[in-house]
């Protein structure tokens, strides 16, 4: 019943003071729609373009598909885009091309930079619509008071972010390119020495094919060895049978240190003729096998690189002589024919509101000070005290303004 007799209250006191209440309403309803009629009308042109491909495409992108090189794209990435839009060098560049100097009465570069800055929107999209998902297209608005210029910035905003775009990508080409070109040339010069040095090494010790030599060698040896041991043989039979000065024992004598010479030449001696060279003695086998092994290791390294490095080197090429691509334009820019601000309908219904809002708040002081001079004069003082302070103080800072 209390709630039902305080609800009955209140709206007893705001039918009192309903002429006070719709009169502040109408005054801030009517202030707020005179704003919005004198506000600067707004235009906004807008455009929408897909940043530029990160991937390599056309006879890049089948070069990198068949030969699958390892050097990363040197293209800016597509949130480096967005970096672009907002960067000094092209805000500079509009308030160059259109005199925004004279339009908004300023020769101070930072407060033109500030203003600039103020009339663009740059909105993202991205997949799915998340923030941290890849950046599939942006668009790009500017604000203007004149809807012709409105439109001609956006669109030389548009065509100097893809010249810059192009021009960074393929200043970051060349720069790839000569750096791949580098090391793929170093590459050249390092094969062709380590292929030098083991052609120098072959022709000096006869070595072509260390192991197949080596294998004929023991063969070799293995051949000389049996013809001693038989030779051998035949001595101790012919021992037995006939005498020592004997012409068919001296001739098996004979044989056998012949056998024997060339079996210790094999294993320590240099052979002296041209076609022995072909086996190399026993001895420097173990040393020439790992010189060898050295130098044909580098070779195969080195061929190992060049088949690294030839393909990103032939990319790099291939991406420093053809144009980089730039941004693709979806939407382009349009002369605007309806103004964008100000928001008459928003601002009448704010004004209502702030109306209606500020008389309920004037109307509920009044009867707080009409209820409490009746039951606490002294609070009823503070509060005339406070309401007359701060009127004095307007009026002092009002006095101050003229």
């Amino acid at each position: 019943m209390d709630d039902q007799v305080n609800l009955l209250d209140v709206l007893h006191k705001l039918v009192r003071h309903r002429r006070y209440i719709m009169k502040v309403t109408l005054i801030t309803t009517l202030l707020a729609l005179g704003v919005s009629l004198i506000w600067p009308k707004t235009y906004k042109s807008t455009v929408q373009f897909f940043p530029p491909p990160r991937e390599g495409s056309g006879l890049t992108g089948i070069f990198s598909s068949f030969l699958q090189p390892m050097v990363t794209s040197s293209k800016l990435s597509s949130e480096a885009v967005t970096v672009i839009l907002r960067s000094r060098q092209l805000k500079e560049a509009v308030i160059d091309e259109f005199d925004l100097r004279e339009v908004y009465q300023s020769e101070i570069m930072e407060e033109l930079l500030e203003k600039v800055d103020a009339s663009m929107e740059i909105n993202e999209i991205r997949e799915g619509g998340f923030g941290f998902n890849p950046l599939v297209s942006v668009e790009f608005s500017y604000l203007d008071e004149e809807p012709a210029r409105a439109e001609a910035i956006t669109a030389f905003y548009i065509s100097k972010l893809d010249s810059v775009i192009k021009e960074l990508n393929q200043e970051r080409a060349v720069r790839t390119f000569e750096t791949v070109e580098v090391r793929y040339n170093q590459n050249l010069q390092d094969m062709a020495k380590a292929e030098q040095a083991l052609k120098q090494f072959q022709e000096k010790h006869g070595v072509f094919e260390i192991e197949a030599q080596t294998k004929a060698l023991i063969e070799q040896l293995g051949i000389i060895r049996g013809e001693m041991i038989n030779t051998e043989l035949q001595l101790d039979i012919v021992g037995q049978t006939a005498s020592r000065r004997s012409p068919q024992y001296q001739q098996l004598a004979v044989q056998k240190r012949a056998f024997e010479k060339k079996y210790q030449e094999m294993i320590n001696k240099t052979p002296n003729t041209e076609s022995d060279k072909v086996f190399k003695p026993i001895s420097e086998v173990p040393e020439l096998a790992i010189r060898y092994a050295q130098l044909f290791r580098e070779v195969t390294v080195q061929n190992k690189v060049y088949e690294i490095l030839y393909p990103n080197y032939e990319q790099a090429r291939m991406q420093a002589s053809m144009e980089s691509n730039g941004i693709q334009v979806l939407d382009h820019a349009k002369l605007p024919t309806y103004k964008y601000k100000p928001k008459r309908a928003y601002m009448v219904i704010a004004g209502f509101m702030f109306g209606l809002f500020a008389a309920f708040v004037v109307v509920f002081l009044r009867e707080l000070e009409a209820s409490q001079a009746k039951t606490n004069p002294e609070n009823v003082e503070k509060m005339r005290y406070i309401r007359e302070s701060i009127l004095g103080d307007l009026k002092f800072w009002k006095r101050s303004g003229k």
